[in-house]
């Protein structure tokens, strides 16, 4: 007798919303705490955040022990009840830890153990990655040709990674850290990195994606951001097989989430066929599609799903090792508040010495570390172009390429610690132009307008390894000057004082992939230089010798929203470069 199976997936955690409730709850909590050192009283205000939200886990806890009583795999549920056990006994830490911080011992010892249980709890979900694993069941139904149920089959899936309740968990433990770090060492940046430094950096790091790390190409995840990455991606839905009468072929964009065993439309792409008219070859032809046409609505589902959040935790992290504390009000890069959380840059002198210069969140000239003389050795540069991470090309009179790489400690904090100079390339002084775009992809411009695209693969090392050339599209002769501020954006000024924003959407693999242009400013045309750094911030030196910051809070979609400029509180430099990309780490 023919059967039919209906197949579902039965989680232990289904009846959390995933992941807006989660995620964007989150969101606000930790935006919320982290303002909460701009008042007066930082940590009674830190501690009742974290009072309110260990209480909400405990309810949450609560339910998904009543959940498992319906689970009744009985592998699923011990494997989940182990979870549950884990999360229940670090939530009690957490209630502990909360209220030995808000007595505020005056003994500095007993701050001191505190603070290192806070850590020590913090890096437990590190150290103990069974507290991100739950086990789900896959249940099939099978039928008769009548539709008679016949009999039900569940099974185990193997144990896999969620962000669900350890998530909001592992936040609230990185909320009870920093506010004890601060009982500790009340601001003063040399005492946390002497008793917290490598510990805070190895979060930061903890919460980013390694550089070079891809989720399509075998590459096991690691971090908390690559485990979320590798589990969501995107896929692409032919809505009609073949191209119209206009020449256009129509796509859905669907995201696929393993974690939740989910799956949802997230965008539809027109692609119209160049030269298309009916009649022609591309008029009723099979539907093809580039491969990175799902890039960017992937990337938007991971962080949803706490991708983006993740990197606000790791910036936070950095900013108590640098700062010493988050006292100074903390402005995430949130739609409320999109300013960059930090600037490298270097000033180089006419002698081609180099001063190392770091800019904490900040709307105005102040925060600045430095100046500190980092290197010297530049002089004979006809230029200086940032590859991101503190590495940096040296563009000679003959056209040569040199790499030069800042060691990752010494990059943070200005020392002395260089590698190179390494010859990479030949060739570069017949480019009209140079744009660095951050994580080794350069973009070079031909007298005739040509923009090609360049990746160095060993700009970690100075390898002499590229990827490249691949000629992308014509047009940008009109241009007197181009800049990036990373991720594919490229921004054009012409000589009407017009800024034109590009976005090249394939720019991690040279693909010929492209947002339209827009028009997002005017009156940049009178500027001695003007270059890009992170986050949609641009820089340009005016006719005085200032040195002005504007933030492009448009800069990922084009749109036309900028945050008021700000005069930087250095100038008198030959040239001034800005780093591309702080998530990526040049040599160690």
């Amino acid at each position: 007798m023919p059967e039919t199976a209906v197949k579902s997936i039965q989680t232990a955690v289904s009846f959390i919303p995933p992941p807006y409730g989660l995620v964007f709850g989150a969101v606000f909590k930790f935006y919320d705490f982290a303002i909460s050192f701009g008042r007066p009283d930082p940590i009674a205000k830190a501690f009742a955040l974290i009072a309110k939200q260990i209480q909400q886990i405990e309810k949450q806890l609560g339910h998904v022990n009543d959940r498992l009583n319906d689970l009744n795999n009985r592998i699923a549920n011990i494997e989940n009840r182990a979870s549950l056990k884990l999360l229940q006994e670090i939530n009690s830490e957490a209630k502990r830890l909360a209220f030995a911080i808000s007595l505020r011992p005056d003994d500095g010892f007993a701050r001191r153990l505190i603070a290192f249980e806070a850590q020590a709890l913090a890096d437990r979900f590190l150290e103990e990655p069974e507290v991100w694993q739950w086990t789900d069941v896959a249940v099939v139904k099978v039928f008769d040709e009548q539709g008679k149920h016949l009999r039900t089959e569940k099974t185990a899936l193997h144990p896999d990674f969620k962000l669900v309740l350890a998530f909001p968990a592992y936040l609230d433990a990185i909320f009870l850290w920093i506010a004890a770090i601060d009982l500790v060492a009340a601001g003063d940046p040399p005492t946390v990195r002497q008793l917290f430094g490598p510990a805070l950096m190895r979060h930061a790091d903890a919460n980013l994606t390694r550089y070079g790390w891809v989720d399509n190409k075998g590459q096991p995840p690691e971090t908390l951001a690559e485990q979320v990455r590798a589990r969501i991606d995107s896929e692409v839905s032919v809505l009609h097989k073949y191209s119209d009468k206009e020449g256009k072929c129509s796509y859905g964009i669907v995201a696929v989430n393993r974690m939740d065993h989910t799956s949802r439309m997230v965008g539809e792409v027109d692609m119209t066929k160049p030269n298309a008219k009916q009649g022609s070859p591309n008029f009723g032809t099979l539907c093809t599609w580039p491969s990175t046409l799902a890039v960017a609505y992937e990337k938007e589902a991971e962080d949803d799903y706490g991708v983006a959040l993740m990197g606000e935790i790791s910036e936070a992290l950095k900013q108590v090792h640098y700062g010493g504390s988050l006292r100074r009000p903390y402005i995430g890069r949130f739609a409320m508040s999109p300013a960059p959380v930090a600037a490298y840059l270097l000033g180089i002198t006419e002698e081609g010495e180099v001063d190392w210069h770091f800019q904490m969140v900040s709307d105005g000239p102040a925060n600045w570390q430095g100046p500190r003389r980092t290197r010297k050795g530049w002089r004979d540069y006809v230029r200086m172009i940032p590859a991101g991470g503190g590495c940096f090309y040296g563009l000679a009179p003959n056209g040569n390429l040199d790499w030069f790489g800042h060691a990752a400690t010494d990059w943070q904090t200005g020392g002395t610690n260089w590698s190179g100079p390494k010859p990479v390339g030949k060739g570069w002084g017949s480019f009209a132009h140079i744009v660095p775009a951050g994580h080794g992809v350069l973009y070079a411009v031909t007298t005739d307008g040509a923009i090609i695209w360049y990746k160095h693969e060993g700009v970690r090392t100075g390898i002499d390894k590229w990827s490249g050339p691949v000629e992308l599209r014509k047009g940008f002769e009109i241009y007197l000057r181009l800049l990036s501020c990373g991720a594919g954006t490229i921004y054009g000024i012409g000589g009407n004082g017009d800024l034109v924003w590009h976005r090249h959407d394939g720019w991690q693999d040279g693909s010929n992939v492209w947002a339209s242009r827009r028009k997002v400013g005017t009156e940049w045309q009178n500027f001695r230089d003007v270059f890009g750094s992170m986050e949609g911030a641009i820089y340009a030196l005016n006719s005085e010798g200032q040195l002005l910051r504007y933030v492009h809070d448009g800069w990922k979609a084009g749109d036309d929203k900028w945050t008021n400029p700000n005069l930087v509180a250095f100038s008198g430099y030959r040239q001034i470069v800005a780093d591309m990309d702080a998530a990526f780490v040049g040599p160690k």
